[in-house]
C-alpha cells in the first residue's frame, strides 16, 4: 500500500466529510483502532461501482433458499397464541419469559 494515510478511529469519526473527500481525490485512507488497522478505505475502480459484487451475493443468496426446505407454521389466531403461552392481556398473571426490570415486578402484585 503505497501512498497510504493513517487516520485513528476517533478521528475518521469526527472527520468523516474530509475522509470522504480524501478517498474521492484518490487517496488511500488506513483506519486503526488502538494501534491495529480496522479498516482501508479506498475509492472504487471507474468500472466497478458494487454492483456486480451486490449481483453475486444476490444470486447466491437465491441458490441457497433454492436448496432449502419451505416451512409452513400454519395459521393460527391472536387468541390461540395468548392461549398456547398461558397468557391473556389483563390478566394478573406474568410469563415468565418477559424481559421485565427486576424494579418493576417487585411493584407489580401478582396474585
Amino acid at each position: 500500500m503505497s501512498n497510504v494515510l493513517t487516520m485513528t478511529a476517533t478521528e475518521a469519526g469526527r472527520r468523516f466529510s474530509k475522509l470522504l473527500r480524501l478517498v474521492e481525490n484518490g487517496a488511500r485512507v488506513r483506519i486503526t483502532s488502538r494501534g491495529r488497522t480496522v479498516a482501508v478505505i479506498d475509492a472504487p475502480d471507474a468500472e466497478d461501482d458494487g454492483r456486480e459484487a451486490e449481483r453475486k451475493a444476490w444470486d447466491a443468496m437465491e441458490a441457497h433458499w433454492a436448496t432449502m426446505e419451505p416451512v409452513t407454521v400454519g395459521p393460527w389466531t391472536r387468541a390461540e397464541l395468548y392461549e398456547r403461552d398461558g397468557y391473556w392481556p389483563g390478566s394478573p398473571s406474568i410469563p415468565v419469559f418477559w424481559p421485565m426490570p427486576r424494579a418493576s415486578i417487585a411493584r407489580r402484585k401478582i396474585s
